[in-house]
């Protein structure tokens, strides 16, 4: 909450409905924020206030209220976060919106590739749907799995194309690029490197506020690279 003048509501605070919605509660009105549609609403004004003033700076909200004569200006910021489990057969992906503290689920999926395919298509189908991803809910950044070559040297040589053919949807995207290892994810997601994937897909599920584990695996992967992200690069105000 900012100020003008040195002025400020001496009630407020914000809750999450539910996925869709959040409301700004202050001692001078509501306000209900829809995070699909990314559209505010004014519900209630005391009888001595005027409308609210909403202005959107790319990912900034500017929330003016005029109440006894005095501005009160609030600001919340938000981003739309993607997050990638890249694999040639499946590749996960993800979206987080980075509302201040608050993070929730907006989609995920998995773009799978048959064996039968030439690997050239295979990756062209991996790039254009990465595409289609980032064009639909507009990520500035994604958080992205970095290849783990263990004992099968061949997996990992595929993972690998698959992992640059997302790579070049993201820099046509122009998100900023955040690149963990899996022992990395894990510290963020669960607070343990050596974290079982289970204890993985439950904590993606409470941190996400989600009823049930995301399928299949490789979007649950996905977002927890996408949280990961958030975890290395600070909170947002708001």
């Amino acid at each position: 909450l900012l100020t003008k003048g040195g002025v400020i509501c001496q009630q407020w605070a914000w809750f999450l409905l539910n996925a869709t919605c959040m409301l700004l509660y202050t001692n001078k009105c509501l306000l209900f924020y829809n995070i699909r549609l990314k559209q505010w609403s004014l519900r209630q004004i005391v009888r001595a206030g005027k409308p609210a003033r909403i202005t959107r700076f790319g990912c900034l909200f500017a929330v003016e209220l005029r109440a006894q004569g005095r501005r009160v200006c609030v600001l919340r910021q938000e981003r739309y976060i993607l997050g990638i489990d890249p694999g040639l057969a499946n590749t996960g992906w993800g979206v987080v919106l980075w509302s201040g503290a608050r993070l929730s689920c907006v989609a995920y999926g998995c773009v799978s590739t048959d064996a039968d395919v030439p690997l050239a298509q295979r990756l062209l189908k991996i790039n254009q749907q990465i595409e289609a991803v980032i064009a639909r809910f507009s990520p500035v950044a994604v958080g992205i799995e970095t290849v783990w070559f263990g004992q099968n040297i061949t997996a990992a040589f595929a993972t690998g194309q698959a992992r640059g053919a997302a790579l070049v949807a993201c820099a046509q995207g122009g998100l900023d690029v955040g690149e963990y290892t899996p022992k990395q994810i894990k510290m963020a997601v669960v607070g343990e490197g050596s974290a079982e994937k289970e204890q993985v897909q439950y904590m993606v599920r409470q941190i996400l506020g989600l009823e049930q584990v995301p399928k299949p695996d490789h979007a649950s992967d996905a977002l927890a690279a996408a949280i990961c992200y958030t975890t290395h690069h600070g909170s947002l105000s708001g």
